[in-house]
């Protein structure tokens, strides 16, 4: 893992690794819809992953799911 991953983007990362969208991921966590993609943004970075594939393996990666 390039940097260590926050509290919330761990959080983040295992709802998206499920398949929620942005809208329901902001939901889940009383979050705006942007605030989530912001999330990804930078978890994708922090990552070096480009897409929610990425994300997925990534989270199966670190126990997430």
């Amino acid at each position: 893992m390039a940097r260590r991953l926050s509290a919330r983007e761990t959080e983040v990362l295992a709802l998206a690794a499920r398949g929620l969208t942005y809208k329901e991921i902001a939901s889940r966590l009383g979050i705006s819809t942007r605030t989530a993609r912001n999330h990804i943004t930078h978890i994708y970075g922090k990552l070096g992953i480009h897409d929610r594939a990425g994300a997925a393996l990534s989270a199966v990666r670190l126990g997430l799911v």
